[in-house]
C-alpha cells in the first residue's frame, strides 16, 4: 500500500483529532496531531504483518549468506590442501603433519611442512605437534641432501604473524634447498651501534619473566 493511499484513507475516515499544544516553552509553540479512526487498527495490523514478513525474509536471506560463506568460502588454503579439496604435490604425511612442494619455489625441492590442525601461530599449535614438525623437518632435510637436487645447504624459515611476513594464516615451516650462487637472499638489518651489555641483560630479563 502506497503512502498516498494510506494518507487518503486517514483523511477520509478521520473521526477524531486531538491537538496537543506545548506552549510557554523556550522553543516556538509545537503541536502534535494524533489521528484516530475506527478502521485505523485494521490498517496498523496489516502494516505490522507486512513489516514482519519483510524482516523475516531479510533474516532468512542473511542466514543463507552466512551458511554459504561458512560452507564454501573457507579462507584457509592449507586446510583445503590437507583435506584434498585443493591438489598438491605431497612429499610426506602422518597423523600430525603434512608436507608438500611449494608451487612458487625459491629453488627446486622447496618444501612446506604444516600441522594438520588449523593453527595460525606457533603458540596455537599443540607442543607435541611443534616438536614433531621439527622432527619431520630433520628427516626431510636429510632427504633433500640425498635426493640429487642441487642442495648444498637448507634454509629453515617460519614467519609467525603478519608483521613477520606470514602470508597464509596457517602456520608453516619452509625448507628451502640452497646452493652457492642462487638468487635467494635473506638480510638482517643492524643498528649503527651494538647494544650495551646491560641493555641486553634487561631485554633477556623481560623474556625470562614471560616464560
Amino acid at each position: 500500500m502506497s503512502l498516498e493511499v494510506m494518507l487518503s484513507f486517514l483523511e477520509q475516515n478521520m473521526v477524531l483529532r486531538v491537538r496537543l499544544k506545548f506552549e510557554n516553552l523556550w522553543m516556538p509553540a509545537t503541536s502534535i496531531t494524533i489521528f484516530w479512526t475506527a478502521k485505523f487498527n485494521t490498517l496498523l495490523i496489516v502494516l505490522c504483518v507486512e513489516l514482519f514478513i519483510s524482516l523475516s525474509i531479510s533474516f532468512l536471506f542473511f542466514l543463507e549468506v552466512i551458511v554459504f560463506m561458512t560452507a564454501n568460502h573457507d579462507p584457509c588454503v592449507f586446510c583445503k590442501i590437507v583435506s584434498g579439496e585443493i591438489p598438491s604435490t605431497k612429499v610426506y604425511e602422518d597423523e600430525l603433519v603434512f608436507s608438500f612442494l611449494d608451487i612458487n619455489p625459491v629453488n627446486p625441492g622447496h618444501l612446506l611442512i604444516i600441522p594438520k590442525v588449523h593453527s595460525r601461530l606457533v603458540r596455537e599449535i599443540d607442543p607435541k605437534t611443534v616438536g614433531h614438525i621439527f622432527e619431520v623437518a630433520q628427516k626431510l632435510s636429510i632427504a633433500l641432501r640425498n635426493s640429487g637436487l642441487n642442495c648444498e645447504g637448507i634454509t629453515f624459515s617460519l614467519a609467525d604473524g603478519v608483521a613477520a611476513g606470514q602470508e597464509v594464516q596457517h602456520s608453516h615451516l619452509h625448507l628451502i634447498p640452497r646452493f652457492d650462487g642462487d638468487k635467494f637472499k635473506i638480510s638482517f638489518g643492524s643498528s649503527s651501534e651494538r647494544p650495551k651489555r646491560e641493555d641486553l641483560e634487561k631485554t633477556a630479563q623481560k623474556i625470562k619473566n614471560a616464560i
